[in-house]
């Protein structure tokens, strides 16, 4: 079970993945069944950084007490575990695969794996990436939580440790939440969670006395078999190039002719009959009518003409809210117009 107040000493167990470093410009391999390995710069993954981070934060604020740096993959992967330790982890724990990390091997059959260490070593807390870079599946955190029967905070942005327990404030799509668990627990860390900091040359030297047991994973009794198969991996499709255009007048005419996406003829409104007959060709201003009749002029408020002007209200000076490229009217006499295709 967990409990709602955590141990004011924590032991944490880390996660580091070895992945291709993020400023490597991948290649996809001959046989097109993934991308290319071979003499590539192999890094840990950042979501791992940040989570080492969070735990060495952790010990230099005096809530843990250990740090255990745990990776998962070929003899290879003990230069991303050594990276930890420089950065302040205490010891290592090296789970021994030659399985592709990127493709053979799979978040549930991490999660099982992790789930083994997890029982011998008996953290307080689990940290890991959210995510890694390579398969960008975030779920070998959730899958870990529920295999132990822990809470979970994934995609954290902020941790505290108090005496009510643990507070994370996490990532969602409808913006942040709030949470508060108990331990043990399972952490995912997100982009915003912290800065991870530069192993300094003395913390690299003493790296590497420090201890790194290895577990051969086919001793956990593991079944590790992947569940998906990858059949064929292409580079996207190629852009076509941009093109920098002289002026408004000129992307408007590009717009028209070229990628068809604007029309020239009126859309009336009920408060606007005789509303924006047509655009002028440098698509700067636009005529709009108000109420009795009157015309008043449609003022260019940014460098960009819009596709979608969505609203004018015909009450007062507003503002026409355009989203498509940036792109602002303000009605001087209550005028109403809309570009046609507009969505309303």
């Amino acid at each position: 079970g967990t409990s709602p107040h955590p141990p004011s000493k924590m032991k944490v167990l880390v996660g580091v993945k070895r992945v291709i470093d993020y400023a490597v410009k991948v290649r996809i391999a001959a046989d097109k069944k993934g991308v290319e390995l071979a003499n590539v710069k192999m890094s840990m993954n950042p979501f791992c950084e940040i989570a080492v981070e969070e735990a060495i934060r952790m010990k230099e604020g005096k809530t843990a007490t250990e740090i255990v740096a745990v990776s998962v993959g070929p003899k290879n992967a003990q230069e991303q575990i050594r990276t930890a330790l420089a950065m302040g982890a205490d010891r290592g724990v090296h789970v021994t695969t030659d399985m592709r990390l990127d493709q053979e091997l799979q978040p549930l059959a991490v999660a099982k794996l992790l789930k083994e260490i997890v029982e011998k070593e008996a953290p307080d807390v689990v940290l890991l990436g959210k995510q890694s870079i390579d398969g960008d599946c975030a779920q070998t955190g959730p899958m870990l939580a529920a295999m132990l029967g822990w809470p979970q905070a994934t995609m954290a942005s902020e941790l505290t440790f108090a005496d009510g327990g643990v507070t994370a404030e996490r990532e969602t799509d409808n913006g942040t939440e709030v949470i508060q668990v108990g331990t043990p627990l399972v952490v995912t860390a997100d982009l915003r969670l912290n800065e991870p900091r530069y192993a300094k040359l003395p913390n690299i030297m003493k790296a590497k006395k420090k201890k790194i047991e290895a577990i051969d994973a086919a001793s956990l009794g593991v079944d590790l078999s992947p569940r998906i198969e990858v059949v064929e991996m292409n580079d996207p499709p190629t852009r076509a190039a941009g093109i920098v255009v002289e002026d408004v007048t000129a992307l408007v005419d590009k717009l028209k002719n070229e990628a068809s996406v604007i029309a020239l003829s009126a859309v009336f409104s009920p408060h606007a009959p005789t509303c924006m007959p047509s655009l002028s060709p440098d698509a700067a201003l636009a005529i709009c009518s108000g109420g009795g009749g009157t015309r008043d002029t449609c003022t260019k408020r940014a460098v960009v003409f819009s596709v979608a002007i969505r609203t004018c209200s015909p009450l007062g000076r507003e503002v026409c809210v355009a989203e498509d490229f940036g792109m602002g009217f303000g009605t001087e006499g209550g005028g109403v117009g809309r570009v046609p295709g507009a969505v309303s």
